[in-house]
């Protein structure tokens, strides 16, 4: 759900370890801050530290924390002397942190402000500040220059070893150069610092972005991790918070970088621009089905005629058997903090542990603590817990799993999980807003969707609250579309819809083995009643605004 700063403005933010042989050293902020002598401002920031030890991470975080903590503390409308004066104050901060631990912590920093409606830069390093304009064009603008040995000093080949190297880090020295232009009209260093000094106006359907080296950098084969088209379309089809930021993320893992990647976005929407986004986005998804399919009709097509035909010769030969599905259980697993992961073979996705180190998800069973990540990128997966109760996910879903004294509670960040409780305590699954469904006796699905959320009771009886939704109680084969913006729970009795929807998303047979039967008439609803009172704990928010630190300059 998107929470909108200042009205209009949407944040996100994303850092991930892309090579999982590297430390987590990138540090990434977004937020609104108040200042006490000033009007509120709208930050991001992206710090990519590097460094022996913990060094690079160290320095990263302080970096930001003196940022932050000195535009709290700023005055006054003079927006470019501001991020300049935080800067220098994080240089000095890391610096006399360096020389106090004998430690070689340096990292850059990126610092985007938003204050009035106009973007102000200040850069250090080779992190990036993009400009993304609305508008069909969506043309993506870089407005930082890297402070490589080429573009500050000249004289060597841009695209040389020698040529590549840093030579303007926060903590290296001192004091520090902070770049405050806009480089929009090429290298003309007076004229980019008049642009930067001016302010960026930002338009309605306008977007910053901030990213570290690894979102942008070319593999072996001289492809951009994340390209420029890639990183365009995801904010031209998304405007829910951090949703932005995941996806260009997200597709640069996908490539394999050898560097940790970190994206922060600043949006500036409207009703408009969001109606306009959703229409991109389910253009999208439709566009994606279609490549999906096109390769294989035609191999289906030729294939029709001869199944037909060796399935009649094999109804002639061998009449049919019925088999039913089974449920086959998992292994048993020795500690309450195990998991058991199936999959299809090979990577089913990643696991990242609060503050802890990212680890690649393959089928088996895997120890985890509260407030774990599990990402399941492949095509779904199937998860164990150790009373027994399982989770089946689609692909792409992405999720936090903590237990708590009343059982199991997931947020679910994108995607669709269907719950088989086999234990006593409920399970809940929240989405934003501390908007949560629990199902207490067995069987419920819960989808994601663009602007709301699906849940589908299939067995025992599932309870619905959050935002404005009062408790409502779901008897069996009952569903519901939970609307954010408005804060309504719709009926959505088409049981054949759902339950296609759930084949489509873990599978024929997972559905099957479920006992979960599709039917074309939906069932009648039993009759409405109003829900004793809410006793349980108030849903909250976990806190997820410090992600994990990565990457190196």
């Amino acid at each position: 759900m998107a929470e909108y700063i200042q009205g209009k403005y949407t944040l996100g933010a994303m850092t991930k370890v892309g090579d999982p042989r590297r430390k987590h050293e990138d540090r990434v902020y977004k937020g609104e801050v108040n200042r006490t002598g000033g009007e509120p401002v709208i930050l991001g920031v992206v710090a990519d530290g590097v460094g022996s030890a913990d060094a690079g991470e160290r320095g990263a975080q302080l970096a930001i924390d003196t940022v932050v903590g000195t535009i709290k503390n700023s005055q006054g409308d003079n927006i470019p002397d501001m991020i300049e004066h935080a800067i220098m104050s994080a240089n000095k901060a890391v610096y006399e942190e360096n020389q106090k631990n004998d430690a070689d912590g340096l990292t850059t920093l990126t610092v985007a402000v938003i204050y009035k409606d106009r973007c102000f830069i200040g850069n250090v390093g080779d992190s990036r500040a993009y400009w993304i304009q609305g508008g069909k064009a969506g043309k993506l603008l870089q407005l930082t220059r890297d402070h490589s040995y080429y573009n500050m000093y000249g004289g060597v080949d841009p695209n040389s070893d020698e040529g590549n190297i840093l030579v303007n880090a926060i903590g290296k020295k001192d004091d520090v150069y902070v770049d405050l232009g806009f480089y929009l009209k090429g290298d003309d260093q007076e004229q980019a610092l008049r642009l930067g000094l001016n302010g960026l106006p930002l338009k309605e359907g306008d977007a910053i972005m901030l990213c570290s080296d690894g979102l942008i950098k070319t593999n072996p084969a001289g492809v951009r991790y994340a390209t420029d088209n890639e990183i365009v379309e995801a904010l031209r089809t998304e405007y829910e918070t951090d949703m932005a930021a995941i996806k260009m993320v997200s597709a640069a893992l996908g490539r394999r970088p050898d560097d940790n990647v970190s994206a922060v976005t600043i949006q500036n929407l409207s009703q408009h621009v969001i109606q306009e986004i959703a229409t991109n986005k389910q253009r999208e998804q439709r566009s994606r089905v279609i490549k999906q399919a096109v390769p294989v009709i035609g191999i289906l097509s030729a294939l029709v005629v001869v199944v037909a035909l060796i399935g009649a010769i094999n109804r002639y030969i061998n009449p049919p058997i019925q088999i039913l599905p089974t449920y086959t259980p998992y292994p048993t697993l020795s500690s309450p903090n195990n998991i058991f992961i199936g999959g299809q073979g090979g990577s089913i996705g990643r696991l990242t542990p609060f503050n802890g180190q990212s680890q690649e998800l393959t089928s088996g069973i895997f120890s985890i603590a509260d407030n774990t990540r599990i990402e399941i990128t492949q095509s779904g997966a199937s998860i164990g817990l150790a009373d027994g109760s399982s989770l089946y996910t689609s692909a792409g879903t992405i999720f936090i799993f903590t237990k708590t004294q009343g059982g199991v509670e997931v947020l679910l960040e994108t995607g669709s999980i269907m719950v088989r409780l086999n234990g006593v305590a409920p399970l809940s699954v929240k989405v934003a807003d501390g908007f949560t469904s629990q199902v207490s006796g067995s069987i419920m699905g819960v989808q994601k969707a663009e602007s709301g959320v699906y849940v589908d009771c299939y067995e025992g009886h599932c309870v619905i609250s959050g935002g404005s939704v009062p408790p409502t109680i779901l008897g069996a084969q009952i569903s519901r579309y939970v609307l954010y913006s408005v804060g309504v729970a719709n009926p959505f009795d088409d049981v054949f819809e759902r339950c296609a929807y759930w084949k489509s998303a873990i599978g024929d047979n997972t559905v099957a083995s479920l006992g979960i039967t599709c039917e074309s008439t939906p069932p009648t609803e039993p009759p409405t009643f109003t829900p004793a009172p809410y006793t349980g704990p108030t849903p909250t928010k976990k806190d997820r605004d410090n992600p994990a630190p990565i990457g190196t300059p």
